[in-house]
């Protein structure tokens, strides 16, 4: 299941990291800040993770109710970057996912 959602940030990143970069309206910060809020504001952990090329990581960080959830860009940089979030989070099983199992 992880790989799936690997997957699904990795395309996810891929398209919006762009359009949020050119209008510049995604919220950034160092890491450990954009850590810190989402731990500690929403109760938020990291579930899971993938490239999305040379100079970027995307994160998915999500409550345990699923209230909330944050996907996170990270650069090299070390400067993260909300690029999505939203509530009632739903993991979906995958015949990928299955199959891995």
């Amino acid at each position: 299941m992880k790989l799936a959602f690997s997957l699904a940030a990795l395309a996810l990143g891929i398209v919006v990291a762009p359009a949020h970069a050119q209008n510049g309206n995604s919220p950034c910060a160092p890491r450990e800040k954009m850590i810190s809020l989402l731990s500690s504001k929403y109760s938020e952990a990291h579930t899971a993770s993938g490239l999305a090329n040379s100079s970027s990581l995307v994160e998915i960080w999500r409550s345990e109710d699923s209230a909330t959830w944050t996907i996170l860009l990270t650069r090299t940089n070390g400067i993260s970057c909300i690029i999505a979030s939203g509530q009632s989070w739903q993991d979906i099983e995958t015949e990928l996912a299955a199959a891995e199992s």
